[in-house]
């Protein structure tokens, strides 16, 4: 259940977001850091997968400090097109809501606070957007 908005409107009860970080090549290696610490400062993030490539030899110096956070995974795989690790990494989501993160990004704060009050309040089914493996209904014309 939702509570009621705040002062400013938004609600602070949202802790339903899986974060999807990708972090496949050996450029984002000086950005990871700030990323995640970003990321997982967010309260409305329940898990964050982090997508790295299967011959990465450098993240575990970079995640250190973030390992013990039970909310991260770390998902090594085979170096694909963007897309493709994006769609593999829909695998390991618990939570109903889903954010796209590169590895190279830091994420505003209240960002995540945001998105998912305007999302609660749309009239959109929340069956057509909670999942991307939710087949979108279509209607055709006569």
């Amino acid at each position: 259940m939702l509570s009621t908005p705040q002062s400013d409107g938004l609600s602070d009860d949202f802790n339903d977001v899986a974060a999807i970080i990708t972090a496949m090549t050996d450029a984002e290696q000086p950005f990871v850091s700030d990323t995640l610490k970003s990321v997982l400062s967010d309260p409305g993030i329940a898990q964050v997968i982090l997508c790295i490539a299967e011959k990465n030899v450098w993240i575990d110096a970079v995640i250190g400090k973030f390992v013990t956070d039970p909310r991260l995974e770390i998902v090594r795989l085979p170096l694909k097109p963007l897309g493709a690790i994006r769609n593999q990494a829909l695998t390991y989501v618990k939570e109903l809501w889903v954010a796209y993160c590169d590895g190279d990004d830091v994420c505003s704060k209240g960002k995540t606070k945001i998105q998912r009050t305007c999302a609660s309040l749309s009239k959109v089914p929340s069956s057509r957007i909670l999942s991307p493996s939710t087949p979108t209904p279509t209607s055709t014309s006569s």
